[in-house]
Parts: C-alpha cells; structure tokens; sequence
C-alpha cells in the first residue's frame, strides 16, 4: 500500500471513530458550494502546474524551495467540523447525514 492510500485509510478509520457532525444547512452547504469546490479545483490545478514546471526546469538544483509550516489548531470532534462551534446561525442541532 503506497503511502496516499496509507494516508486515506487512516482518515476513514479515525472518521468512523470519531463520528464527525456538522451543521448541515449552514456549515455543511457553504463548505461544499459549487462556488468552493469550483475554487478548490483551480487552485489545486494551479499548484500542480507550478509543481510540473519547477520540476522541468533546467535549474532544478539552483531553485530554492521555501516551506513553512503554520499552526493549525486541533478537531474538536464533539463540535461541528467545519466551524468548530456547537450553534452556528441559529442552527443548533448537529447531524451525521
């Protein structure tokens, strides 16, 4: 098993087990636009076309990569997973489905 699929089958193990909620006519909808995932596609496009292009390039050795690494602060399974809050809008009940 590569390590993508390594990386996908840890995620669905800890999801079944963490059982995940979600507001789902606020948190839920907006996360998942047709707007948002439209962008997310774009970008990630964008990245892999840069990505292509370093990795042709004839000064591969020369070009300096920079990564950094930022905070991101941890789940709280028990609240909604996209907002991290239990009433969000009004909404307060949090579903599964």
């Amino acid at each position: 098993m590569d390590q993508s699929m390594l990386n996908i089958s840890l995620i669905i193990d800890t999801l079944n087990v963490m059982k995940p909620m979600w507001h789902a006519t606020s948190c839920y909808s907006v996360f998942c636009s047709k707007t948002n995932i439209e962008r997310l596609r774009k970008r990630k496009e964008s990245e892999i076309t840069r990505v292509c292009i370093y990795q042709s390039s004839p000064d591969i050795g020369k070009v300096a990569s920079h990564s950094t690494r930022s905070y991101v602060p941890t789940t709280d399974w028990k609240l909604c997973i996209f907002c991290q809050k239990r009433k969000c809008k009004g909404s307060v009940a949090l579903s599964q489905d």
